[in-house]
Parts: structure tokens; C-alpha cells; sequence
């Protein structure tokens, strides 16, 4: 039995309201939540993680560098004590993103023997959201929600290169 669209389409915007998704179309995030049918798999669509994981790389960065870690040195003991703090895990955890996701009958909070979440999954989940927050809208409001929502900003160092974007 495969799961109606329109309530799997429900849910995904019902999670996409809870998390200030900046898109009106959310085809991606379906995709991204999706676990995979295949063996060994724990997700089906891994391109949406390595995109999400190179988006929050590279725009944590470039925020870090525009507040005045200028050194490579100074960029990556800021990142270790930004990931020391868990927030892409902590993210998922408060908006219980791992309810939405689904196989083609389930979402994971609706099956009865046991739960559709991998383990160690948060993080991985945002990965996934942030890959498809890029194809379903842009660079920059992935970029600005990347900053505004994920706890960058406690990072600051005065003597910065003052860049709002």
C-alpha cells in the first residue's frame, strides 16, 4: 500500500512551517526524507546530504572569515567549538524531524513495530534538508537560513570584515 500523496505532501509542509523552510515548493524535501528501499541503504537520495554538508561548510566559512577569523587556524578551532555544540543534531532533535521520515507506507512515527529512524540520524537529517532547502529555492536563502537559524552567530570576533551577506 502506498502512502496517499496528499497526506505525505501534508506532512512535509507541516514540517517545512515548523522549520521556516524558505520555499513555496518543498519536491526536494519530499525526496530528501524518503529512507531507501535498497539494502545497505539508509537513506535513498545521499546527493541531498552532500550537498546540505557542503552548504553548511562553506557558508559557516565564509561567516566565520567575514567576522574576523582570518587564518585557517582561527576558522577551524571556531568551527570545533560551533560542532562541539551539536547544532545540526540539536536542530533535528527539537523540531523531531525524524517523524517525517517516510517509506512508501510509513512515516516514522506512525509505525507500530519498532521506528523507521536510523540510528545517529539527526544530523545526517538536516544535511538532507539543507540539500534540498538549495534546489528547492537558492543560494541565498539557504545561506540566510543557514545563519539565522543554526547558531553561527554566537561566533563573533571583534575586528571583522563587516559583511551583512
Amino acid at each position: 500500500m502506498i502512502m496517499e500523496f496528499h497526506k505525505l505532501h501534508d506532512r512535509i509542509k507541516e514540517l517545512a512551517e515548523d522549520i521556516n523552510y524558505p520555499c513555496k515548493k518543498v519536491d526536494h524535501l519530499v525526496f530528501a526524507l524518503k529512507l531507501s528501499q535498497t539494502p545497505g541503504h539508509i537513506f535513498f537520495h545521499s546527493g541531498f546530504e552532500a550537498m546540505g554538508k557542503s552548504l553548511l561548510e562553506a557558508v559557516n566559512t565564509h561567516y566565520l572569515f567575514t567576522r574576523g577569523y582570518s587564518t585557517e587556524k582561527e576558522i577551524n578551532e571556531a568551527k570545533k567549538i560551533y560542532k562541539a555544540k551539536n547544532p545540526y543534531a540539536n536542530f533535528a532533535k527539537d523540531h523531531h524531524i525524524w517523524k517525517f521520515i517516510y517509506n512508501d507506507e510509513h512515516f516514522a512515527d506512525e509505525v507500530k513495530r519498532g521506528s523507521l529512524r536510523p540510528k545517529d540520524s539527526d544530523a545526517v537529517l538536516l544535511e538532507r534538508i539543507v540539500g534540498a532547502m538549495y534546489y528547492d529555492s537558492n543560494w541565498e536563502a539557504t545561506k540566510n537560513w543557514i545563519i539565522t537559524t543554526l547558531g553561527i552567530r554566537e561566533l563573533k570576533k571583534t575586528g571583522s570584515i563587516d559583511s551583512s551577506k
